[in-house]
């Protein structure tokens, strides 16, 4: 029987105004998670704050970690390290494992010159490096800013990896999926890519 795992991602805590209706049975094959939610809590990895959260990224690397066969991905963006180290060790312990990006995040950043990029793909590549920076130290090394970029491990360990111009195209732009489907009975899907402020829910993290 299949199952569908639901994750929502956004940068700031919603509001609710009114009274909320009763709360209604959830179908045991469905789970749904969330960024903000103040029945649980965390530290964060980007503030060492705790903040209330369902831990998403936690979450996702145990569903990859739990694959029996395959794992695919289908995302706009994913630069979290840990989800292509899960990714990673799926598919050396023989798990298939194939991911589909946007065009625009299907490079390693960390082989981008900052000079050659638009404002806007500048501040990410900035932002991603720094958080790259492992001992903070105010230098990202070369070795840290490897670890620090999942793409280019995913690409180091021959992770099937393909955008949106496959197909002979130039890209969409519009390659907005965030799903993951797993052992062909598990589809994890919402609105959070596979980065800092979708899974942690940081604003201003735009990574």
């Amino acid at each position: 029987m299949a199952a569908t795992l639901v994750f929502g991602g956004c940068s700031q805590a919603g509001s609710v105004f009114g009274t909320a209706s009763a709360e209604l049975a959830m179908p045991k094959q469905i789970d749904v998670v969330f960024n903000h939610n103040t029945r649980s809590r965390y530290l964060s990895p980007l503030t060492g704050e705790w903040r209330h959260d369902d831990e998403l990224k936690t979450w996702l690397i145990e569903a990859i970690d739990g694959a029996n066969e395959e794992v695919l991905v289908a995302v706009q963006e994913l630069s979290l390290p840990r989800i292509a180290q899960a990714l990673i060790a799926a598919q050396q312990r023989g798990i298939r494992v194939a991911v589909v990006l946007e065009h625009n995040y299907h490079q390693a950043w960390s082989e981008q010159r900052p000079s050659r990029l638009n404002p806007r793909e500048r501040q990410r590549w900035h932002q991603l490096n720094r958080l790259a920076d492992s001992n903070r130290d105010g230098t990202t090394t070369a070795d840290e800013a490897f670890h620090g970029d999942a793409v280019a491990q995913l690409q180091t360990a021959n992770v099937p990896l393909i955008d949106d111009t496959e197909d002979g195209s130039s890209g969409s732009g519009l390659m907005h999926h965030k799903f993951l489907v797993i052992d062909q009975t598990i589809v994890i899907t919402g609105s959070a890519n596979l980065i800092s402020s979708g899974l942690h829910g940081d604003a201003g993290q735009q990574l």
